[in-house]
C-alpha cells in the first residue's frame, strides 16, 4: 500500500513537501495555488512507469487531451531546465512481492524509493579568433565557454531504495538507460544478516566466522565494479554485467560465475562465498521496489474536472477517443453494458438518505422500422390466418409502445394487413387449440427483430422517459463519480473536483460514496485522491467519524427501531483519512497537513480559518 509521496520541483511545488496517502485523500486550497499539480505529478509517474517510460509527456495517456503539461520544460519549476524533479514514494513492505518479500517484511516496515530527474548537461563552446601558436595566425575555433546547459531527454539520473528511512541501494545514471549500483549499505540489517548467512549455521564456512564490516564492504564495492542495471522504462529491476548493456538480456543477466569473471579481488575467498547471495539481494531489491511502483502506477483511474456529457441519442458507445476515460463518457457505456453496477448507481441515484435526484437508468430496446417491417412481415406470411390475425395484435401493440413515427407504423401495419388478408382468399381458417404454440410462434417472430439497446434516464415522479440533456448538468458530472467509485476495485482514483455542478445536498452525499467505496468491509476498497473546493464534502466525512467515535449512529438506530439502518452505516476513523492544504508561498506550494481528530474536527487551525469566506458575507 503506497503511505506517502514526497514531490519537489515539480510546477507549483518548489522545496519538497510531503503528501501522506490514506484511503481518502482531500487536497484543498486556493485556485492556482498548486492542489492539481500533486495528481499531475501521477500521471507523469505512470505516464512512463506503465505506459512508454517517457518522462517529457506533454499529453499524458490516462488524462487524454484534459491535461497538457508540455513536457519537462514546462512541468519542472519554474521552467529551471538545469534543475532536478523528484520524487518519493512510501510503501508498507506488508504488501510487498517477489523474492524479498518476506526478508523485507522481516527487516522493515516501510520502502522508500526516490528519484530524481532531469536533463543531461553539455558545456557550451562559441566560436572565437585563437592565435595558432605554430603559425602565428589567428583562426576562428569552437572554444568551451565554461557554462553548461541541459541537452537532450529527460531521465532518471539518481534512484535510491530506502528501508525505514534509510538508504540501502543507491545508484546513479552512466549511460543512456544504464545505472550503475554506487553504493550498498552492508551494515543494514537485511543485506548483513544475508551475507552471513552464507558462512554461518548450516553453510558455515571455515575461516570466514569472523568477518567484520569493513571487510564485507570491501568485497561489495568490489563486486560493485563488475556490475551493472539496465533502466526498464523508469527504473532498472535486475542487475547484470558491465559493459555488457546493450546484448540479449540472458547474456547481460549472466551467472554469477560470469558477471565476476575478470574481476580483481582482494578476498576472492569471501567474494566466492557470497557473490550469488549478494546478486539475488541486489536482484530482490530492485525487483521489489520496481514492481512496487508499477503495481501501484498501474491502479492509477483519473477523472478530470469537466466531464463529458454524452449527446442526446445516446444509443452506442461513442468512439474511444483520448478522454474516454479522464472526461467520464466512459461511465455511461459501463452502466448500460452492466446491469450489477447499474442496480447499484441507481441505488445512490434514488435512495432516500443518498443523492435523491429522483432519477434513475434504465436499458430500453429500440427497434428498426426496415427490419421491423421485413422480418415479422415475412414469419407472419407463413403463418395460418388465425396465428397471423395473433400476431398483428402484438406487433401493433409492439409498435405503438416503440419511438416509430406514427406514419411509418400504420404503413408497417398496412402492409402486413394486406398479406394477411391475400392469404385468407386463399386458404382456410384452422383452429389452434394450444395457445402455448401460438405464444411460441410470436416469440420466434419478434425476437427476429434486430434492435438497439438505449439508456434511457427515467423520472421516478412521473415514470417518464427524459433525456440527460434536458435535467440540467448535475446529473451528467455526478454519474462518473459514481461509476468511478463502484466499477472498480483496489484501484487508486484521482478526481478533479467531484463535486462540479451539482447541489450542495449532493456534494455532501458524495462523501458517502467515497466512505462506502473506499472502506465498506467487502466492498470495493479503492484509494481516491480528491482535489476539492467542497465545504459540504469535509463536513459530511468529519460527521461520519464523529459518529464511529461516538457510536451516535448506534443510538439512532434504536431510536428508530431499525436495525437495517445500521447496514447504511461504513465506520470511518481519522487513520482513514488525509487532509491538506496546498499554499502558495514565494518559494513554491507548502503542503500543511490537518490532522483530524476522533471528535470529527482539526487539530490545528485551518489556513486563513475554515472556509472562512462566508463570513466575509454574513452581517
Amino acid at each position: 500500500m503506497l503511505t506517502s509521496i514526497k514531490l519537489g520541483n515539480f510546477k507549483a511545488f518548489g522545496p519538497t513537501q510531503t503528501i501522506p496517502i490514506k484511503p481518502i485523500t482531500l487536497i484543498f486550497g486556493p485556485n492556482s495555488a498548486g492542489k492539481s499539480s500533486f495528481i499531475h505529478s501521477l500521471l507523469v509517474l505512470h505516464q512512463a512507469a506503465v505506459v512508454d517510460g517517457n518522462l517529457d509527456v506533454h499529453c499524458p495517456k490516462l488524462a487524454g487531451n484534459s491535461v497538457d503539461l508540455g513536457g519537462f520544460s514546462e512541468y519542472v519549476h519554474r521552467h529551471v531546465l538545469d534543475s532536478s524533479v523528484s520524487w518519493e514514494l512510501e510503501f508498507e513492505t506488508s504488501v510487498l512481492h517477489g523474492r524479498l518479500a518476506e526478508l523485507l517484511k522481516k527487516h522493515a516496515t516501510t520502502l522508500q524509493v526516490a528519484m530524481q530527474m532531469g536533463l543531461r548537461q553539455e558545456e557550451c563552446k562559441e566560436l572565437r579568433l585563437v592565435k595558432n601558436p605554430k603559425t602565428g595566425k589567428e583562426e576562428e575555433q569552437s572554444v568551451p565557454t565554461g557554462e553548461l546547459r541541459p541537452v537532450g531527454k529527460p531521465y532518471v539520473k539518481s534512484y535510491e531504495i530506502r528501508l525505514d528511512g534509510k538508504p540501502v541501494l543507491t545508484l546513479s545514471a552512466r549511460l543512456n538507460r544504464v545505472m550503475s549500483i554506487d553504493r550498498v549499505d552492508v551494515r543494514s540489517a537485511l543485506i548483513n544478516s544475508s551475507l552471513r548467512d552464507c558462512f554461518s549455521g548450516q553453510s558455515r564456512l571455515s575461516g570466514l566466522e569472523d568477518v567484520t564490516d569493513e571487510q564485507l564492504e570491501v568485497a561489495v564495492n568490489e563486486m560493485l565494479k563488475s556490475l551493472s542495471t539496465r533502466v526498464d522504462r523508469l527504473v532498472p529491476s535486475f542487475v547484470g554485467k558491465r559493459g555488457l548493456e546493450d546484448r540479449e538480456e540472458h547474456l547481460f543477466r549472466a551467472s554469477p560465475e560470469v558477471l565476476f569473471y575478470g574481476g580483481v579481488f582482494t578476498s576472492g575467498r569471501l567474494v566466492g562465498a557470497i557473490n550469488e547471495q549478494f546478486v539475488w539481494l541486489m536482484d530482490g531489491l530492485l525487483e521489489a521496489a520496481q514492481e512496487a511502483i508499477t503495481q501501484t502506477l498501474g491502479r492509477l483511474q483519473y477523472l478530470g474536472p469537466l466531464r463529458t456529457i454524452p449527446p442526446r441519442n445516446f444509443t452506442t458507445s461513442e468512439a474511444h477517443d483520448a478522454n474516454w476515460m479522464s472526461g467520464g463518457a466512459f461511465a455511461w457505456q459501463a452502466v448500460k453494458e452492466d446491469a450489477e453496477l447499474r442496480e447499484k448507481v441507481n441505488g445512490w441515484l434514488g435512495g432516500k438518505d443518498r443523492l435523491s435526484t429522483g432519477y434513475r437508468l434504465e436499458v430500453r430496446k429500440l427497434l428498426d422500422a426496415s427490419s421491423l417491417n421485413r422480418n415479422v412481415s415475412q414469419s407472419i406470411y407463413d403463418f395460418d390466418i388465425r396465428s397471423r390475425s395473433t400476431v398483428l395484435g402484438d406487433i401493433e401493440e409492439l409498435l405503438a409502445s416503440s419511438s416509430i413515427p406514427a406514419e411509418e407504423r400504420a404503413r408497417i401495419l398496412g402492409e402486413l394487413d394486406n398479406r394477411n388478408q391475400d392469404r385468407v382468399a386463399k386458404e382456410e381458417v384452422e383452429d389452434f387449440d394450444n395457445i402455448k404454440e401460438m405464444d411460441a410462434l410470436v416469440e420466434s417472430a419478434t425476437s427476429m427483430l434486430p434492435g438497439l439497446d438505449q439508456l434511457q434516464l427515467i423520472d421516478t415522479n412521473n415514470d417518464t422517459v427524459v433525456s440527460h440533456r434536458d435535467v440540467g448538468i448535475g446529473i451528467s458530472q455526478a454519474l462518473p463519480v459514481l461509476v468511478s467509485a463502484f466499477a472498480s476495485r483496489n484501484q487508486m482514483i484521482a478526481i478533479e473536483q467531484p463535486e462540479i455542478h451539482v447541489h450542495p445536498k449532493i456534494q455532501a452525499e458524495l462523501a458517502d460514496v467515497f466512505i462506502e467505496a473506499a472502506l465498506k468491509e467487502g466492498g470495493q476498497k479503492n484509494t481516491f485522491i480528491l482535489e476539492t473546493h467542497s465545504e459540504h464534502l469535509i463536513l459530511r466525512i468529519l460527521r461520519r467519524i464523529r459518529e464511529t467515535s461516538s457510536g451516535s449512529y448506534l443510538d439512532a438506530a434504536l431510536d428508530a427501531q431499525d436495525e437495517t439502518a445500521l447496514d447504511g452505516h461504513v465506520p470511518i476513523t481519522p487513520n482513514d483519512v488525509s487532509v491538506f492544504y496546498v499554499l502558495p508561498t514565494p518559494k513554491g506550494a507548502q503542503v500543511i497537513e490537518l490532522p483530524v481528530t476522533d471528535e470529527g474536527d482539526f487539530s490545528q487551525r485551518w489556513p486563513g480559518g475554515f472556509f472562512a469566506e462566508r463570513f466575509q458575507d454574513l452581517p
